[in-house]
């Protein structure tokens, strides 16, 4: 029965490229890691949170709100790959959730819908979308993503998307469930050309014939980017609590 266990990893890497040192920083009373970690232990569906880290200030900031956190290889390419070095210790989880440490705004509800979902899906990669507004399609730190009639991830573009008719530009949310067996492989596949450039691994999976099954939420997530998301996310933070 143990084998059902569901485990959420949250990377978060110091120096992020578009903005260092941005899990430290603060949106209200917590900091924007200690954020993402609260939401996700309000996840019923998962049997352990950890942030994996390859840092001591991000690793102290979770321990400080009595969470677990682990330092990682400080080498790794991207945070599939972070979350993958501890997945392959924890042989008695089947499904990994990758919630991303700049989502500090992720919906409870929806990671147990993907968790829900990973279960019961014949896809072994799970994703969440949203609608999104011109703005954020004009922004290459928006990704945005296209699927096809059966919901399966076709595209995944920093550029604008056309807006096709009767139809929204959809962004990405910043979260993953695979089957653990599955996230292990994605790691050994040999990087893919584009994925370098715009820094989108997805592009790989896809490339080497993983399906991404994508569902859409209503609620908004602002993944904390560039330091002007750090802005906007303390504005919502304070709208939230009004009302």
């Amino acid at each position: 029965m143990h084998m059902h266990k569901t485990a959420i990893i949250i990377p978060a890497r110091f120096n992020s490229s578009r903005f260092p040192g941005k899990s430290l920083e603060m949106i209200d009373e917590f900091n924007v890691i200690q954020s993402v970690y609260l939401r996700a232990k309000q996840v019923k569906q998962a049997d352990i949170v950890i942030v994996a880290t390859d840092d001591s200030r991000i690793e102290k900031t979770i321990i400080d709100i009595g969470g677990r956190a682990l330092i990682t290889n400080e080498k790794h390419i991207n945070g599939t790959s972070r979350i993958a070095e501890l997945a392959k210790l924890m042989s008695d989880y089947a499904y990994i959730v990758n919630l991303q440490g700049d989502e500090p705004f992720i919906n409870p509800n929806d990671v147990d819908n993907l968790i829900l979902r990973l279960k019961k899906s014949k896809s072994s990669i799970l994703t969440l979308m949203k609608k999104c507004n011109i703005e954020e399609n004009n922004n290459s730190n928006v990704v945005k993503i296209k699927t096809d009639k059966n919901g399966l991830a076709v595209l995944f573009s920093r550029v604008e998307v056309q807006i096709e008719k009767d139809k929204g530009v959809y962004k990405h949310i910043g979260i993953y469930g695979f089957r653990r067996d599955v996230l292990l492989e994605l790691v050994k596949l040999p990087l893919h050309p584009m994925e370098i450039s715009v820094r989108l691994e997805q592009l790989r999976w896809l490339e080497n014939g993983y399906g991404i099954q994508v569902f859409e939420t209503e609620n908004e997530s602002i993944g904390i980017d560039v330091p002007k998301d750090l802005i906007k996310a303390r504005a919502y933070y304070k709208l939230q609590q009004q009302t």
